[in-house]
């Protein structure tokens, strides 16, 4: 929390810009017609006849300074009786006389009432308009002049009829008067810990709020939320509860309130729900008179280490009494946001959702989201600032943003010049009370036609000009499918994905098909237009929305980014499948930390005012230990935006990227081939010599082949690994022939994925144009662009030893394969394609169909590192019956082992784990788990995301889950693939794998996992590395 702050009407000082009026009425009387009025008196214009015309009176006022007066004037009445239950009035005396009616003789007698002359006081700090001048008349003067109103008919009808007859005599006149503006007391911050932004009490008090009398159980309060953005786009998030705190202990059932609020202000967006929260509790316990409790909280949310979002860690702080028991207070809980995470706006509020959705008919919300597309100046206002409106249409308008400047609290006083404005903006304010237009209350003059007035009360949208009213609209075909859907809505969640996921596929039909209108040549977009970027023509296809859309400022930022790499790159991409879908299969486990705070019991109503109550930041709340577990849980290697931006381009998008094939052998193999890939960017990073990346690439190529060959297709991280590679080849290589291939595997990649209809994301996209680009001036980046190609494609600070040799003659082969079957040039690379397809595949490699051993080169003995790995034999506890190698192999892969019977004895086999037993020559003898490909995959994406691609060192591995290193490297040897993990290339690896029994036992319902990865002879396999 950055914040605290108490706001409040200063009622002890009032101002007023209104020097005509600085003189206002402070009294009133009744004079003869006649009778000499003495100074400070004045006679006001005007007579009138009462009785029988036996009589003429006039009224007299005395006057004072506005800012010296303790009350003044604020209404005047002709009645009978008390005109109204407001406290103030009395009736007027007549200076020159004891009779202080305004009637006598015949007619007092004849309607037994006396007409009399009332007056209303109120002090400055009512903020109530005082009168300044009034004056009896038979005609009807024009403005500033008005009527004084006479009493209803319905609650007064002797009075109405009295008025009514008096006025209907012969020169009798009617009263007006003069009132001049209320004096303004204005809102301020009362106490705050730290230093809120400018004008922050105008904002909460964006209304004419005033002291009021209210009765003593009817006191209210109110809860709201908005966001305040600086000059450069830093935004602030502010959570209030305002409610009526009394002046001072008062008797009776009705007591004097002034207006206070209590705000949070805070930087995480999706803290909003926890802050709303804390708000409340803290209203609680101004109520109950615990100050010291209420410091505590203010303490506790003043020094709470808030983890960012994209560390995926959960906050929880619960309180507790002295004695241990839980505290009468609710937790506050601020949660990891997913929709933060990929990318959207967070809006964690379900009322205001609800609010947003049932605000307008479904048509009038389309259009209002339409014209927001198009960057339309939109005031929204309602009784109450409609705040959560702009909210949540800001956030349906994903995946553009709104980019121009938006106000959620327009405040009363500057909110005329502050909308009218040039640049268009959207704007939420409040409604004055009246039958007059929308567009005529919101402020003290009449909105500019310019701006398209939404009133949510009227359920209404005033266009003003006739430009705004025939802006094009998005297809009918679309716009009722969106319609129809966001009837059929039912239950909202806290962050509104149904609704924003309906607008997401009416957004996504405005976007359709951009990618192919992007012109990738030109790189240096801080230089270029967007019709550079992008062919405007070729994306309008004669549709004027997209026309019109493409000339605003939020899509010129939304085509910028899909050309260079972004911070949001990795969000989700609706125009890919729906928000909905995306989201569920992004629901990544999250890490809870908790802590207590312990409350004092003892209650005190000694502090009499607000500096009081909130202190002087003198109190603290010993956060250290929770701030250690969450440093330990949010830990990563990925420190710079590039080399974030790496680690989430090596991460798994979602669960939906994971679910591989129903035959789970099949999908083994998949898994271990990504590994490969994954580690690829690393390995390529790590080599000195462009020829060395540009093999390392072939022999990725040269796997790809053999996946798409059995219609095993990758994930898309596995691509975006790939892409990454290219591009870190195009980027660094200082040889003209190994950049241009680079860029001819781009376009490549990218054709398959194409071709296999994979769902190519914001991220994926970004590294395919940054691959497939021109060569980049190096004037063109900036110092403070962090994700320019220099810094993301940054080459290691350390190299790994050159590979002695070629270290599988097949992957490069089949590489070559890949690259002559898509048009892609190697000769110049001095590789050349096999003529015989057989050169394709690994001497052994039983997954691919051939047999035979794998070559055996020299190996130097003091370099050598030696491991060898054997699975732990599986048996039965019961009668000691031992599985066969295959069976544990499929059990395994199938990740049933453990869940069926002794097929000897029928014993459960509940308790059994799979082991391999190890000897490194390095480490010494171990034994780990025994883990699927499945499982190592899942690892190895939970560490990327955690730690970032330097994770993935051997020597990181094998320290932090030696279990994941050693079965990695058990199923890269059976496929005849390299480890993916790699060290720093000084050791020569000597990989023995051996069977755990000689026998094996033929099962027909093994023949998948068999023919996948084989049965080892007894003499095992051995794998040879030169550096690893």
């Amino acid at each position: 929390m950055e914040a605290f702050a108490i706001c409040g009407i200063d009622h002890t000082t009032t101002t007023d810009d209104d020097e005509e009026h600085a003189q206002v009425i402070v009294d009133v009387a009744v004079i003869a017609a006649d009778a000499a009025v003495d100074a400070p008196w004045e006679r006001c214009v005007g007579e009138t006849n009462v009785g029988l015309g036996l009589r003429r009176v006039g009224i007299a006022v005395r006057k004072a300074h506005r800012t010296d007066a303790p009350a003044y004037v604020v209404d005047a009445r002709v009645s009978a009786t008390r005109p109204g239950s407001d406290r103030g009035w009395t009736a007027c005396a007549q200076l020159n006389g004891a009779n202080p009616s305004l009637s006598s003789g015949g007619l007092t007698g004849s309607l037994r009432a006396p007409l009399l002359l009332w007056r209303r006081v109120a002090a400055p700090s009512d903020r109530a308009a005082p009168l300044v001048s009034l004056r009896l008349t038979t005609g009807t003067p024009q403005k500033p002049w008005a009527p004084l109103s006479t009493p209803s008919p319905t609650q007064f009808p002797r009075t109405t009829a009295m008025v009514e007859a008096v006025a209907g005599r012969r020169g009798q006149a009617r009263l007006f008067g003069v009132r001049a503006s209320p004096m303004r007391a204005c809102p301020k911050v009362l106490a705050a810990w730290g230093r809120p932004p400018p004008r922050l009490a105008d904002l909460v008090f964006d209304d004419d709020a005033s002291l009021t009398r209210k009765p003593r159980d009817s006191l209210t309060f109110e809860e709201f939320s908005f966001s305040l953005t600086d000059a450069t786009g830093s935004i602030t998030y502010v959570s209030c509860v305002r409610f009526d705190a009394p002046l001072s202990n008062q008797q009776g059932a009705e007591i004097r309130c002034e207006p206070v609020a209590f705000c949070l202000l805070y930087r995480r967006s999706d803290a909003r729900a926890a802050m709303r929260t804390a708000c409340v509790e803290l209203y609680r316990l101004y109520l109950s008179k615990h100050p010291r409790a209420f410091r505590v909280l203010l303490a506790t949310l003043a020094h709470l280490p808030l983890p960012l979002p994209q560390e995926r860690v959960d906050l929880r702080i619960s309180f507790v009494d002295e004695d241990g028991s839980m505290a009468p207070l609710r937790e506050i809980c601020v949660r990891s946001s997913r929709l933060v995470r990929a990318g959207l706006r967070s809006v964690d509020d379900a009322q205001a959702w609800r609010a947003f959705l049932s605000s307008l008919a479904p048509d009038a919300l389309v259009r209002v989201v339409e014209l927001a597309l198009l960057e339309r100046p939109l005031l929204v206002c309602a009784s109450s600032t409609p705040s959560w409106f702009l909210d949540c249409l800001r956030a349906v308008l994903y995946p553009l943003h709104w980019a121009l400047p938006c106000v959620d609290r327009v405040p009363n006083d500057i909110g005329h010049d502050l909308v009218s404005g040039v640049v268009p903006l959207l704007a939420a304010g409040r409604l004055s009370e009246g039958t007059a237009p929308a567009r005529n209350r919101c402020f003290s003059e009449p909105v500019d036609h310019s701006v398209v007035v939404v009133d949510l009360d009227a359920k209404e949208i005033d266009f003003g000009l006739k430009l705004h009213a025939s802006a094009p609209r998005v297809s009918q075909t679309h716009r009722r499918r969106c319609c129809g859907a966001l009837r059929v809505i039912g239950d909202v969640c806290g962050e509104g994905v149904a609704i924003r996921d309906v607008f997401a596929q009416l957004i996504a039909s405005v976007l359709e098909g951009h990618r192919a209108c992007l012109n990738l040549q030109k790189r240096d977009t801080r230089r270029l237009s967007v019709s550079d970027i992008i062919s405007t023509k070729r994306f309008a296809r004669g549709d004027p929305f997209r026309c019109e859309l493409s000339e605003t400022q939020a899509f010129a930022e939304f085509v910028r980014r899909a050309v260079e790499p972004d911070v949001d790159d990795g969000a989700v991409d609706v125009t890919t499948g729906g928000l909905a879908a995306q989201l569920r299969n992004r629901d990544e486990p999250t890490m809870e930390c908790a802590a207590a705070v312990t409350l004092p019991c003892v209650a005190s109503s000694t502090e009499t005012t607000w500096a009081a109550l909130i202190g002087d930041a003198s109190e603290r709340v010993d956060f250290e230990d929770l701030r250690i577990r969450i440093q330990a849980a949010s830990a990563s290697d990925a420190a710079t935006p590039a080399e974030r931006y790496r680690r989430d381009a090596l991460a798994a998008v979602g669960r939906s990227q994971l679910d591989l094939d129903a035959d789970p052998v099949l999908s083994a193999v998949r898994d271990v081939a990504e590994l490969q890939f994954l580690a690829l960017p690393r390995f390529v990073r790590r080599r000195r010599t462009a020829a060395q990346m540009a093999w390392g690439l072939l022999r990725a190529l040269g796997l790809l082949r053999h996946l798409l060959t059995k219609r095993l297709v990758p994930s898309e991280a596995a691509w975006r690994a790939l892409l990454l590679a290219a591009g870190q080849i195009k980027a660094t290589a200082t040889d003209l022939t190994v950049r241009e291939f680079a860029r001819d595997v781009a376009r490549a990649l990218f054709r398959e994925m194409q071709a296999f209809s994979i769902a190519i994301g914001p991220q994926t996209f970004a590294l395919w144009s940054l691959a497939v680009a021109g060569d980049e001036d190096e004037g063109d980046a900036t110092e403070d662009d962090e994700l320019a190609a220099p810094r993301l494609f940054a080459r290691s600070a350390t190299w790994s030893a050159e590979d002695a040799g070629n270290e599988c003659p097949w992957l490069w082969d089949a590489g070559a394969k890949f690259c002559q079957e898509r048009d892609v040039a190697t000769a110049d690379l001095g590789v050349l394609c096999a003529k015989d397809e057989d050169a394709c595949y690994a001497p052994g490699d039983a997954f691919f169909g051939r047999g035979g051993s794998p070559p055996t080169p020299k190996l130097p003995e003091s370099s050598e590192r030696r491991i060898v790995i054997k699975p732990g034999a599986v048996g039965c506890a019961a009668c000691g019956a031992r599985a066969p190698e295959p069976a544990v192999l499929a059990a395994v892969l199938h990740d049933c082992l453990g869940q069926s019977a002794c097929a000897k004895c029928g014993a459960s086999g509940d308790g059994v784990k799979p082991t391999l037993v190890v000897l490194d020559s390095l480490i010494g003898p171990q034994v780990v788990s025994y883990l699927s490909p499945r499982a190592i995959r899942m690892d190895v994406d939970a560490r990327i995301r955690r730690h970032g691609e330097a994770s993935l060192a051997a020597a990181h591995v094998v320290a932090d889950a030696p279990d994941v290193f050693y079965s990695a490297l058990w199923w890269s040897a059976r496929l005849r693939l390299p480890p993916p993990f790699r060290g720093r290339g000084d050791h020569a690896l000597h990989l023995a794998l051996q069977s755990s029994s000689g026998d094996v036992v033929k099962d027909d319902r093994l023949a998948g996992a068999r023919a996948a990865f084989g049965t080892l002879p007894r003499s095992g396999l051995e794998v040879w590395l030169p550096a690893f």
